[in-house]
């Protein structure tokens, strides 16, 4: 085998958002992804025989066990194993990109669509040494892309409306969570700016639903498309 056979969720997610690139791409630019595709450790033709490969034929890959996706906390316990399945083996490190059971939220999914047109993979769950909370603890933004100087935020129902139920929670500062969440937003709004950095919000209204998104992926690309283009961002 020239690659690997066993890959975290996200790069799982990451080797999906390349395939439908390469799909789309000019003969020119499928190399380029192509070797991309492979840095991450996926030859598709040599290990597998496919040709072309689409997302449909990684996902029969995963579904009849050719390839074996594990999550962060199985990481440490599988490197061994995943050193075995490569040749040139490479030292693993736990993906912070993924936290918690983040890869299935609307968040996760949007972000992807964002990775999918920009053509870049964003750092998600970023933090910058200048972005704090009241107790000096570096605030996360959702996706930050380095190459564009650009944080994209997505919002969800409790961004704009009150979920009194966590709401109403006491945090470190002495405030409570939702008054904590408003004043982190606004935070974010003015201090990412200061230093060059744009920032798109994207809010689940935009998709026309109400708390989780339907996930129509051609409606939701456009979407995606139509936001960033309106905030002037393009691809490099």
């Amino acid at each position: 085998m020239k690659g690997k056979n066993i890959f975290t969720e996200s790069e799982i997610e990451q080797l999906k958002v390349l395939i439908r690139q390469r799909v789309q791409a000019d003969s020119s630019s499928q190399n380029n992804i192509r070797n991309k595709m492979r840095r991450i450790g996926f030859y598709g033709q040599n290990d597998y025989g496919i040709k072309n490969c689409q997302v449909s034929d990684l996902e029969r890959l995963i579904k009849f066990g050719k390839i074996k996706v594990i999550g962060i906390k199985n990481i440490n316990t599988t490197k061994k194993e995943i050193f075995e399945s490569s040749k040139t083996p490479t030292k693993i490190r736990p993906n912070t990109n993924m936290v918690g059971g983040r890869k299935n939220s609307d968040e996760h999914y949007v972000i992807s669509l964002c990775d999918e047109v920009l053509g870049l993979t964003a750092s998600r769950q970023h933090r910058f040494d200048f972005l704090q909370g009241d107790t000096g603890t570096k605030l996360r933004v959702d996706a930050y892309y380095k190459e564009l100087n650009l944080v994209i935020e997505y919002h969800e129902l409790q961004h704009t409306k009150e979920t009194p139920f966590f709401d109403k929670r006491i945090t470190a500062s002495g405030i409570s969570r939702g008054e904590q969440r408003r004043l982190y937003d606004q935070r974010r709004a003015a201090v990412l700016p200061q230093h060059g950095i744009k920032l798109v919000i994207i809010n689940y209204t935009d998709f026309g639903h109400t708390k989780k998104l339907n996930r129509n992926y051609n409606k939701d690309l456009k979407i995606v498309k139509d936001i960033l283009k309106r905030n002037n961002i393009n691809a490099l």
